[in-house]
């Protein structure tokens, strides 16, 4: 029946994309928590060393 596999199919469809979704957001997720983790522990490096030039100091991290 022609109907139940078209059925199928959308519901199969669906399914993956919310599924893409969530992967997306938690590899998103991850990237930016791996990013703001090594831009701290670059400026802690950074700050230790004696007056060496940090490359990117943001006035949101200043401040």
């Amino acid at each position: 029946d022609v109907g139940h596999i078209y059925g199928n199919m959308i519901l199969f469809s669906g399914a993956s994309c919310i599924g893409f979704f969530f992967l997306l957001q938690s590899i998103l997720f991850a990237a930016s928590v791996m990013i703001l983790a090594g831009y701290l522990f670059s400026l802690r490096i950074f700050s230790n060393s004696s007056n060496f030039f940090i490359p990117f100091n943001p006035p949101l991290l200043i401040s």
